[in-house]
């Protein structure tokens, strides 16, 4: 799945033009053993695309195996039978079962919650922190391999920019200003290698909270990339860049003096 995951996100980079994570956090994976906790697992699957609001029938929705369940495909990827299985003897009632349990379920408050936070999902949690959120793992070993400095603290996106001019000296509505200006562009493209990479935000997310488009930050990013590559000094700016944001608080200065 990793390989997957990283073929396609280069894939889509190269098609559009830009640069940055295409997926939201890492895959995870967690064994289920329980019949009715796979009941309810197939059916959350099937009405993601229904709660989060890109189709009202789940069956409108061609990129899962609800259509294939229903046997309107003629050479499905699912194992059909063995989710029937779950919800019926035959066919005819197993769907009809199936079908039934997706009509009732769209009214369950776990439907569209992220799965670590369904309440059946979190039951028999396997060791080693399998499930654990992508981005505060991330976050939390690079706090430690800094050797004493403290957790890296959690910031919504908002805090991180206000953060982040601060200690740039700019005004925070000059990022999605029409500005040209070396200060505000440089700002820019610091504030979002960093906030991509070390602080783990998405790239659409810092593109909507700049006031521009998710394909100017992904280029903003790519330019701030290929800097770094060749200059020494650059690198050294974000690291600092990335520290004095993270001990921006009561004007805390980055060696953690007032």
């Amino acid at each position: 799945v990793r390989s997957l995951q990283q073929r396609l996100a280069r894939f889509v980079n190269r098609r559009q033009g830009v640069y940055g994570p295409l997926w939201q956090g890492r895959y995870r994976a967690k064994l289920v053993t329980d019949e009715k906790n796979f009941q309810q697992l197939v059916t959350y699957i099937h009405l993601n695309p229904v709660s989060a609001g890109m189709v009202e029938d789940p069956a409108r929705y061609p990129w899962s195996g609800h259509r294939e369940v229903l046997g309107r495909v003629k050479n499905p990827i699912v194992d059909v039978d063995e989710v029937l299985r779950l919800f019926g003897s035959t066919r005819k009632s197993a769907r009809a079962a199936y079908t039934r349990r997706l009509k009732g379920a769209i009214e369950e408050e776990w439907i569209g919650e992220e799965p670590g936070r369904l309440p059946w999902w979190r039951r028999g949690r396997p060791p080693g922190g399998e499930d654990e959120d992508a981005g505060e793992a991330v976050r939390r070993k690079r706090a430690m391999a800094k050797g004493g400095r403290g957790e890296r603290p959690s910031l919504s996106i908002e805090e991180y920019l206000e953060r982040g001019v601060r200690v740039l000296g700019i005004e925070l509505e000059s990022l999605g200003s029409r500005l040209r200006s070396p200060e505000v562009v440089g700002a820019r493209e610091m504030l979002a290698v960093v906030g991509s990479e070390r602080w783990g935000f998405r790239v659409v997310d810092l593109a909507e909270a700049m006031g521009k488009s998710p394909h100017t930050i992904s280029k903003a990013i790519g330019r701030a990339t290929r800097r770094r590559r060749d200059d020494a000094e650059y690198r050294q700016l974000l690291v600092h860049l990335d520290e004095a944001i993270a001990l921006a608080r009561a004007g805390m200065a980055p060696d953690g003096s007032a």
